[in-house]
């Protein structure tokens, strides 16, 4: 049988100690060999669907591969998301939620705390996977609200990572080319610098009448309309820089949700490299170094040390803007502009 089916057995056997179960289960997860490249994917889509449930959209049935196989939140009626949704918002304790749901929709508690993940993934954490098993009412919820906050201290990274390692499955590995090859064809685009000047090519060709019809009929993200309809901006970000959080702890995932951010407002930067100093590899340590390694063999990233000279010599080259708290004084940057990442954000305009 297999290794998921003895930890859910452990599980149901000893609720009074999921803490050690769970935790034996994250690490081995976290230790696999194509983890990281499956949470890099799966870790966009979690956050494109949290930003579309939060703009109104009722329709997530396109999403059913980041579910669990038991969860009935893919088939439920968009008027039914609707309604659960304005729900979970409002300022009720999470019983009484709990009670008005299943007055009018037919759900389980899994796929509603489920929900209140998907709508702040920062905040909450996920009900999927072999959690199914454990949280069964609203006070197995709370108990899990305390226990996942322990997850996160010493194992993880975010709620979005646990919930990735939840999902994750050795023997289902998402490949980039195909997952980059359903995109295509689902969303009728590819974030590839050739495929993007061909494109743009053909659209100088329309008339006018002919372009705005594109543009109402184009059923994409306002990040990759902007790409193709608007003028792009190389940047280049200053990685060892914008890692840092307030108490001055670096973080890689405040250089992804920098990233997630630009492409959440429809800023057209593109193509935006990523430069770290050489000695990255010594600020960071556990899962930062292995999600650093997995970022590393993306043709946009690089280490070089000095970074500050390598940043300033692309954004010459480019003609493009850097992202960095860093004003560079002893260089010589010329016209180039820096802006820093608490400047991006739905107002920014260039």
């Amino acid at each position: 049988m297999s290794k998921n089916f003895f930890y859910i057995c452990d599980i149901l056997f000893v609720m009074k100690n999921e803490y050690r179960v769970l935790g034996k289960y994250i690490k081995e997860k976290l230790h696999s060999p194509n983890f990281f490249k499956y949470y890099r994917i799966h870790r966009e889509e979690v956050l494109k669907v949290s930003i579309s449930l939060n703009n109104g959209d009722r329709d997530i049935s396109m999403n059913k591969r980041f579910f669990s196989q038991n969860s009935e939140i893919p088939l439920l009626k968009p008027d039914d998301i609707y309604y659960l949704l304005s729900i979970l918002k409002e300022g009720k304790s999470f019983e009484k939620k709990v009670k008005i749901i299943n007055d009018f929709i037919n759900i389980n508690i899994q796929d509603i705390c489920e929900l209140i993940f998907l709508l702040n993934p920062r905040k909450y954490p996920p009900v999927t996977g072999i959690v199914r098993k454990i949280v069964n009412s609203s006070s197995d919820y709370i108990e899990w609200l305390s226990l996942s906050k322990k997850f996160i201290d010493e194992f993880v990274d975010d709620y979005v990572m646990l919930h990735a390692i939840l999902l994750y499955d050795d023997n289902n590995i998402y490949d980039d080319k195909v997952t980059g090859l359903k995109k295509t064809f689902e969303n009728g685009y590819k974030n590839e610098h050739k495929w993007l000047t061909g494109i743009k090519r053909k659209i100088r060709d329309l008339d006018y009448f002919e372009t705005e019809q594109l543009k109402k009929e184009l059923k994409i993200d306002d990040y990759h309309r902007n790409l193709i309809f608007k003028k792009n901006v190389y940047a280049v970000i200053d990685g060892s820089n914008v890692i840092y959080s307030e108490n001055g702890k670096p973080d890689l995932i405040i250089l992804m949700n920098l990233i997630d951010e630009i492409k959440s407002v429809g800023i057209p930067f593109y193509p935006i490299e990523i430069v770290f100093d050489e000695n990255i590899r010594y600020i960071l340590s556990g899962n930062q170094i292995r999600l650093l390694e997995d970022l590393l063999r993306q043709p946009n990233y690089e280490l070089f040390s000095p970074a500050d000279i390598k940043i300033i010599q692309l954004a010459k080259k480019n003609k493009g803007l850097i992202i960095s708290r860093d004003n560079y004084s002893e260089y010589d940057t010329g016209n180039i502009k820096i802006i820093k990442p608490e400047e991006i954000n739905e107002s920014y305009r260039f």
